[in-house]
């Protein structure tokens, strides 16, 4: 994400934050988003969902000064007293356009073989306001995660930028950059951009 200019959102469990503490340091420090990541464990119900997310919004408030709002839940079905939970307490539930992760991939060694199974060449390229899902603790390559949001970003963001009859050509490389990848609260919150659908007709 530094190497192409983004920020992204990253979605921390309490187990990571006990564990791993020195990673999700260095992902606030580099100015990216923080989440909730919740898990749905044998026995979770609508009140030990509530507890869960109040416990991990605590710690990342705490330590990072964040106040998220953003909570998912990275693997399984939602249940719906986990939906009833993260609306009672005024949060937001987060779920993807896209999920990148694939069983089958995990020991695989590149990306190219991975992204037609992901999106394939029907797909011309990802839209706007979609949601990646890509977890950087799965493959057995720990530098894949990254491999593969480079290659999406190249055959999926890239291919289609275009050049207007007035634009020079060496503008074209700042051209390339307003497709980019942005945070999901960013994107969400940004009230100038984000509209409901389907549109109201008076508001359209």
């Amino acid at each position: 994400l530094s190497q192409i200019q983004c920020r992204g959102t990253f979605f921390i469990s309490e187990r990571e934050l006990q564990k791993h503490q020195s990673i999700v340091d260095k992902i606030a420090s580099n100015g990216h988003e923080l989440g909730i990541a919740i898990l749905a464990d044998t026995g979770t119900d609508y009140n030990s969902t509530c507890r869960q997310i109040i416990r991990v919004h605590k710690l990342i408030q705490e330590r990072y000064h964040v106040d998220t709002k953003l909570v998912k839940q990275p693997v399984g079905i939602i249940p719906n007293y986990t939906k009833e939970a993260v609306s009672s307490l005024g949060y937001y539930m987060i779920g993807q356009t896209t999920n990148v992760v694939r069983k089958k991939h995990k020991d695989f060694t590149g990306p190219e073989a991975i992204l037609p199974d992901i999106i394939g060449n029907s797909i011309r390229s990802i839209g706007r306001g979609w949601i990646v899902n890509i977890r950087t603790d799965y493959y057995t390559d720990n530098k894949l995660a990254a491999e593969i949001l480079l290659f999406i970003k190249q055959k999926k963001m890239d291919n289609i930028a275009y050049n207007s009859y007035y634009d020079l050509a060496s503008q074209k490389e700042a051209q390339i950059l307003d497709y980019k990848y942005a945070p999901v609260g960013e994107t969400m919150f940004d009230k100038r951009y984000t509209y409901q659908y389907p549109v109201i007709k008076d508001k359209l």
